[in-house]
């Protein structure tokens, strides 16, 4: 008996083990039998929906590219013949043009992504934004060399540009005003230079 006895006193001054808690499994809202499934026609006009939306998206800017960049080449060579600063050399100048928008556009899509690098990332996808830079790039390449028609000072007409080029770059892009200002220096002032040194290797500028 006193074996029993000290036994359970021994017991008494052990902490007895909390229960493990019961893992309570989330169930599933149940599903109202009253709200009828998608119909195949609400699918069809989503999808007509969604194809408007993209639509919209590239329309804008494959106008502006058609206008800026038809504009660009058939301007600059009258403007190499006839205008205040002619060179007399139209064809030189719509070719060196055309290496400098070419360069241009594919150095800008590489910085671009510098940019996004960075954090100043477009919620577009590649092409739409790659189609954007371009059409950027096309109206103010038009803006630079119809001021250059109006105005005899050099270098003036790519500050009417630049201007142009942040408004443009924001509104197509959706960026903030810094943003907006990072990424046209970064994008505009590379293809300046480019355009720069190529007049000169050709002689289009002394």
């Amino acid at each position: 008996m006193t074996d029993a006895v000290g036994q359970v006193q021994d017991f008494e001054d052990i902490i007895p083990l909390e229960p493990e808690p019961e893992v309570h499994h989330q169930s599933h809202a149940p599903i109202d039998p009253s709200i009828p499934p998608p119909s195949a026609k609400s699918k069809i006009r989503m999808l007509e929906e969604m194809q408007e939306v993209e639509y919209r998206a590239y329309h804008v800017p494959l106008i502006l590219l058609a206008l800026g960049l038809g504009s660009a080449l058939i301007i600059t060579p009258l403007a190499a013949a006839f205008g205040p600063m002619a060179t007399e050399r139209p064809w030189t100048e719509l070719g060196v043009y055309s290496l400098v928008y070419v360069a241009g556009v594919g150095l800008g899509l590489l910085l671009i992504e510098v940019c996004s690098a960075f954090g100043i990332v477009t919620e577009a996808p590649w092409k739409l934004t790659s189609l954007r830079i371009a059409a950027t790039f096309a109206v103010t390449d038009t803006i630079a060399i119809i001021f250059a028609l109006l105005l005899r000072t050099p270098f003036i007409p790519e500050g009417f540009a630049l201007i142009a080029f942040y408004f443009l770059i924001r509104w197509l892009e959706d960026l903030e005003a810094q943003d907006g200002a990072i990424v046209t220096l970064t994008l505009f002032l590379p293809k300046f230079f480019i355009g720069l040194w190529l007049a000169m290797q050709f002689g289009l500028i002394g």
